[in-house]
């Protein structure tokens, strides 16, 4: 956040930055005409650090006499007719890794909040038009603007220091008129990480295992780990210029298949995982380093015997399962899970 007026004395030009990684949520801000800055980390994701480190900085700069803070401000909660202007604004926007749609009904005054999640629709929420903002449940309030000719969803965000920071939320997607297809064969769905390290934290955050989905209302477009727009039948691209985390994905031909290399990660199609059974007592990681995965064909009770350095991960349907990190060397798989073998060239990985 670079220079914004968010307090009473407007001369205090506030500057922050948010930064987190899978254990590590922090926030600082700086004053810099008064010389204050706070910085702020915790443990945890989702604790707040950003409205946790705003509300020290606001209580230090009150104690401190350079601001007055009104804390019996009450909210002032007016509903509104929805402008006919920003039926405009109704369509379909990348947001992260999800697709969300806008909808209106102009007879009946209302808007809607649509989310997608693996090509299918898991959120529908009417909004609220609230003091010129949508409403969407408690803590979600939007706005829309247009900046050269593309709109975008615009976020109020962080709770109680929502009225001070806004960003871009989701970029519209235009209509395509000569769509082109990916040259992958439709069961292929699931696709499998196989160039990841044993030390990577992201294993325990969903990036190992993806899953591709394409959107009927959307043809041209593609979401594996975000939405993208099909350039080639081998290559999509980043549909949103103006959003943050974005990635790219060609197709690259391995032993006369396709895989997908999504900005500097590989995958392969999950078809290609092999069968764990009662027999398998053994898992070498090959020349090329990468991991090998295999598909629990029947319920399993396994110990486990890992290299120094290596790791085992075993993902159920919702959740991992196990993670030699974090458990002991046996445990239960059942059939239809999947397990990850991390390691080095040549390591070798025992089964009972």
């Amino acid at each position: 956040f670079a220079g914004l007026s968010v307090f009473s004395d407007p001369d205090l030009l506030l500057y922050g930055k948010s930064g987190a990684t899978g254990q590590y949520e922090s926030m600082v801000y700086t004053v810099p005409s008064i010389d204050v800055s706070i910085a702020f980390t915790g443990s945890g994701l989702t604790f707040g650090a950003i409205e946790i480190a705003f509300e020290i900085l606001e209580i230090y700069l009150d104690e401190q006499g350079f601001i007055e803070v009104d804390d019996d401000r009450p909210p002032v909660w007016e509903q509104q007719t929805i402008d006919p202007d920003l039926y405009a604004y109704a369509g379909y926007y990348a947001m992260g890794d999800q697709l969300a749609e806008i909808e209106f009904d102009e007879e009946e005054d209302r808007a809607w909040f649509n989310l997608y999640q693996d090509g299918q629709r898991v959120l529908r929420i009417e909004m609220s038009y609230l003091n010129d903002l949508f409403h969407i449940g408690s803590n979600m309030r939007i706005f829309f603007k247009t900046v050269a000719g593309t709109s975008y969803i615009m976020q109020y965000m962080f709770g109680d220091v929502a009225d001070l920071f806004w960003t871009p939320a989701g970029e519209k997607l235009s209509d395509i008129t000569e769509p082109i297809a990916l040259d992958l064969p439709e069961d292929d769905v699931l696709w499998l990480r196989v160039d990841s390290h044993p030390k990577e934290t992201s294993a325990i955050l969903g990036t190992h295992v993806q899953q591709l989905s394409y959107y009927e209302d959307l043809p041209g477009y593609v979401n594996f780990y975000g939405i993208k727009r099909i350039h080639t039948s081998d290559y999509a691209g980043m549909a949103s210029k103006a959003l943050r985390d974005l990635t790219e994905m060609k197709l690259v031909d391995r032993e006369g298949d396709h895989w997908i290399w999504l900005s500097g990660a590989l995958y392969m199609p999950f078809r290609l995982a092999l069968d764990m059974t009662m027999e398998t007592h053994e898992v070498t990681i090959g020349d090329d380093g990468y991991v090998k995965w295999f598909v629990a064909s029947e319920d399993l009770n396994v110990t486990l015997t890992v290299p120094e350095g290596g790791r085992v991960i075993a993902y159920g349907e919702e959740d991992i399962l196990y993670d030699n990190l974090f458990d002991d060397e046996s445990v239960f798989i059942p059939a239809g899970s999947l397990i990850e073998f991390l390691g080095e060239e040549g390591d070798v990985f025992t089964i009972e």
